[in-house]
């Protein structure tokens, strides 16, 4: 649901900003009610100045609707809602007592201006500074995304302050890509579908650490064509192709991507675990493809769209570990692919001032695991067969005989999710309620085809139903306040029921201020793993003596309770620099989080421990004279409760009249106040009244975005600070990346380098530079090894968008955005502004603002005809001002100049004043003569 807010940084997202007068006087009319109709919806109540903006609106084809008692309602024509830009609409409401008369005003496009931003997209500084999506949201204050740079295969997931990735609500288009509780991989989503993303920290139930919702792209009147491509070290490259456009009422977007890339490992020829000596594998590679669809029906309060996408990925199999004796390896021939699909039906519709959409949506995938030839170095059994996942026991170093054996390990993931989401929005009054919810079944199969006689086929199905229920009451201009409910029940947990109040004060257009709370219960997750891993699959480390597996653990946890309490504050200062702070604490209990336990020899199943204990020995891991390894058990732990507290700060700041800086800064405390007695099983790294393990208190960031004047070349840095108990167990790092961009042709060119100093770079997980856990129990320090980050890489890409505007900076909106704030003061009183207050709105470069908009379908003929002669005048005016000789007259229309002050760039603005016809009814007492509302020039 779109709310008017501060608007955010360039992205592909626009703004719509509606302005509602009286069609007689041309008084601005307060609390009309204004809806929107379009990829998202939304309804809100005008100001006394007669004003709402909407930002942060996904670009595609909208239309708006405005009812007033007293007044007769009014539609708008559809219209386009682009990347970078805002549109104007001015709605005339007439009287009833006109007989229903009411004109709706022209859209005209403007230059957007940005102030803050969780919000990324294809031209935000910090994605063209990243080889991904997923790098980008990385960047962003309160955003942590778990990756291993190392592992093509690995999953990816996101945790937004601090909390488990399952507590990540994920959604696509506002659907849910994850049942509540449940952490969901973008890798084997697919991200290169996805136009941007934006981030949420609301608490909701089954969602207590917030969400991050993704966005594709939506149809558009005009056709939009953009192609990028992009290559760099290590064979990265990247390809998309897309195209959105309507013919009459039906709206089509297309879209194909690809991504390849090769660890750096590829190539190289060395002997592994396995025992054998081979050039090493390691390519990954992606395929993506997304269709969407929209129509509107006759009534044009209703429409249909439906959207489906498929991505298609392999990664072949190669392990970056070399903390034994030899690195990790499996052999040649090996690899990991998978294939996701979603597909969804939406309709929306108008009823009255109830604007409605209803959605059946299905998503489904398998992740194949194909290690049909892995070999492994085993103790051979007595009569010569082989030892894979039979266990063994009784051996001795003199005893034990070593081979290579051929040990497949084949297994199979799928899930499959069928469900439908609905939501309404309702106006009335001062109250706009928002009604939405999802009901869905999901299947998730675990099936280990061929491997370890330990591991277990097991299936989790369950039925989740989520209602959310939101009221926006605006008591006035400044203070708006909203109680909400949430509820989510899933099949074996019950029902969990989160409610609360926020409030909103925004006691000038510089300042706002924000409060929420909120108190109930929450979802644990429910697809865990009910198996143990291979042993001989197992992460071992020769220096710590440790092997560490996967296991069951605690159940679906008991009941479950949530308080949560967060205060935001913004302000926009004079320059156009702005700064915002969110301050958040959060207490759970009852939820099931992961943690690595060294557990007793009788959690293990007959047999197991000889099978690990034997891999752990070989001659190409730790060696027989290797003492036995202590075995740590990542499994699922209830009844747990945490506490979660923190600020995040960020802030756009202009240097000079070329340059731009986007610090953020994010305090993150997250601590483990109890837990349940498996904790106690033996010592573990997750320590009741600590820091939880891997997720670092302190991460800052800074980027800078500067434009070389004349040449039009565009400077691009970033540097992201990452404190302590990291996810790679480093310590405290800093890695930095640079960029230049240029306009080459009809596109854009951009070269970057990341980790331009190298920090902690490198291809294999070592011991060196490791950070140690601390344990429970009093039992030291567990050794661990150390992830590497990403070593310095060159990127090279180049973008083209034909048909839509180019796209924006963030030195541009620095530079807009003291215009906004101007335009966007509270005004005094239901009667217009004094001329004086008016801003002067520069067109996009390049742009006559006083050439006609032959490419619009509302400017036909016709319209060329009557618009030209006064495009025409206002020209001869304008030039004649300019030469200071006599000014011409301009037939209906009285002409006042003003010397601008906000923006140097624009040394004057010319005010429109439609002369008014002798009767017509006066404005308001002590207004300004002639029209209220003053066009500019």
């Amino acid at each position: 649901m779109l709310v008017p807010t501060q608007a955010r940084a360039a992205s592909d997202t626009g703004e719509i900003a509606i302005t509602v007068v009286d069609s007689v006087t041309a008084i601005p009319i307060a609390d009309a009610r204004a809806i929107l109709l379009g990829p998202q919806t939304a309804s809100s109540l005008t100001t006394r100045a007669g004003i709402i903006r909407y930002t942060d609106v996904p670009i595609g084809i909208y239309r708006v609707r405005v009812v007033r008692s007293g007044y007769a309602s009014g539609a708008s024509t559809e219209f386009d809602v682009l990347p970078n830009r805002a549109v104007a609409v001015r709605v005339e409401l007439a009287p009833n007592n006109l007989g229903g008369l009411k004109t709706i005003g022209s859209v005209v496009a403007r230059s957007n201006v940005s102030v803050a931003s969780t919000d990324i997209a294809d031209n935000s500084p910090i994605r063209r500074l990243s080889d991904s999506l997923t790098d980008a949201l990385d960047k962003v204050a309160g955003v942590s995304v778990t990756q291993d740079a190392t592992d093509p295969s690995g999953a990816v997931t996101v945790s937004l302050n601090g909390h488990d990735e399952s507590q990540t609500a994920i959604s696509l288009d506002g659907i849910p890509l994850s049942a509540p509780g449940t952490s969901a991989n973008l890798r084997a989503i697919g991200t290169d579908l996805f136009s941007g993303s934006s981030s949420s920290t609301q608490a909701g139930a089954g969602s207590l650490g917030g969400g991050v919702n993704f966005r594709t792209l939506q149809p558009t009147q005009s056709l939009q064509v953009k192609a990028s491509g992009s290559t760099g070290t290590f064979d990265r490259s990247s390809y998309q192709l897309a195209a959105t456009g309507s013919v009459g009422r039906f709206g089509l977007a297309v879209q194909h991507t690809s991504r390849g890339a090769n660890s750096p490992l590829t190539f190289q020829t060395y002997q592994d675990q396995s025992g054998l000596s081979y050039a090493h594998e390691g390519e990954s590679h992606s395929l993506g493809d997304f269709v969407k669809f929209r129509y509107r029906l006759g009534d044009e309060r209703t429409a249909i769209s439906g959207t489906a996408l498929s991505n298609n990925t392999d990664a072949h199999a190669v392990c970056a570990r070399y903390v034994t004796l030899l690195p990790c390896g499996i052999g040649p021939n090996n690899q990991n692919f998978g294939r996701f699909g979603f597909a969804y039906a939406t309709i929306s519709s108008l009823v009255g001032t109830v604007a409605t959409t209803l959605t059946g949506f299905e998503s489904g995938g398998v992740q194949n695991n194909d290690n049909a030839n892995r070999y492994v170095l085993l103790p051979q059994a007595a009569d010569g067969s082989s030892t894979c996942g039979n266990g063994f026991a009784g051996f001795g170093a003199s005893a034990a005989t070593y081979t290579e054996q051929l040990c497949p390990s084949v297994g199979t993931t799928d899930s499959l999710t069928r469900g439908v989401s609905y939501s309404a929005s309702i106006g009335a009054g001062r109250h706009t309620i928002a009604l939405t919810g999802s009901t869905s079944t999901a299947l998730n199969t675990n099936v280990p085809t061929v491997g370890s006689r330990f591991e277990r086929s097991f299936t989790t199905a369950i039925t989740s139903s989520n209602y959310q229920i939101n009221d926006s009451f605006k008591a006035n201009d400044k203070l708006t306040i909203s109680p909400r409910l949430s509820v989510a029940n899933t099949t074996t947990l019950g029902t969990s029921l989160l409610g609360g109040i926020g409030a909103s004060w925004r006691p000038s257009a510089s300042e706002t201020f924000g409060a929420s709370a909120n108190v109930g219960s929450s979802q644990p997750n429910v697809f865990l793993n009910r198996s143990l891993g291979d042993p001989v699959n197992a992460r071992f480390d020769c220096a710590a003596g440790t092997a560490i597996v996967n296991g069951p653990g605690d159940g679906n946890g008991g009941a479950q309770s949530a308080v949560s309490l967060d205060a935001t504050w913004a302000h926009q200062f004079r320059s156009g620099a702005t700064l915002s702070l969110d301050a958040f604490s959060q207490v759970q209990s009852g939820q099931i989080i992961n943690a690595l336990i060294r557990e007793p020899s009788n959690y293990f199943a007959n047999g197991y421990l000889a099978t690990l204990d034997g891999a752990y020995a070989a001659q190409s891991v730790c060696g027989l004279a290797a003492a036995l390894p202590k075995v740590y058990v990542n499994e699922a732990i209830g009844g747990t409760r945490r506490v979660y507290q923190g600020i995040t700060a960020s802030a756009r700041i202009g240097l000079g009249r070329y340059f731009v800086a986007l610090p953020n800064y994010t305090l993150n405390v997250a601590k483990l106040t109890a837990a349940s007695g498996r904790l106690s099983d033996g010592p573990s790294t997750t320590v009741v009244g600590s820091q939880l393990p891997n997720r670092p208190i302190h991460r800052a960031g800074i980027t800078l975005d500067g434009v070389l004047p004349r040449s039009g070349t565009e400077l691009l840095a970033n540097a992201q600070y990452t404190g302590a108990n990291n996810q790679q167990n480093l310590g405290p790092y800093l890695v930095a990346s640079v960029g230049i961009s240029h306009g080459f042709g009809p596109g854009r060119m951009t070269l970057f380098e990341n980790n331009i100093f190298g920090t902690y770079g490198g291809t294999f997980a070592t011991d060196d530079n490791a950070v140690p856990l601390a344990l429970s129990q009093g039992a030291g320090l567990l050794r661990t090894a150390a992830t590497p980050l990403t070593p310095r890489t060159l990127t090279l890409s180049y973008s083209v968008s034909l048909g839509g505007p180019k796209p924006g900076t963030a030195l541009a909106s620095v530079a807009t955005a003291a215009q906004r704030l101007a335009r966007a003061a509270p005004q005094p009183s239901a009667s217009p502004a004094p001329a004086n207050r008016f801003i002067p709105v520069p067109p996009p470069p390049g742009t006559d603002p006083l050439s006609l908009a032959t490419t619009r379908a509302s400017c036909d003929v016709d319209a060329q005809k009557t618009s030209a002669p006064f495009l025409d005048g206002i020209r001869t005016y304008v030039a004649a001002y300019e030469a200071k000789t006599k000014l011409p007259e301009i037939a209906n229309i009285d002409v006042v100049a003003h010397v601008a002050t906000v923006d140097p760039t624009v040394p004057y603005y010319l005010e429109l004043r439609p002369r008014r016809p002798a009767g017509a009814p006066s404005a308001a007492p002590g207004g300004p003569p002639g029209d209220a509302t003053p066009r500019r020039a």
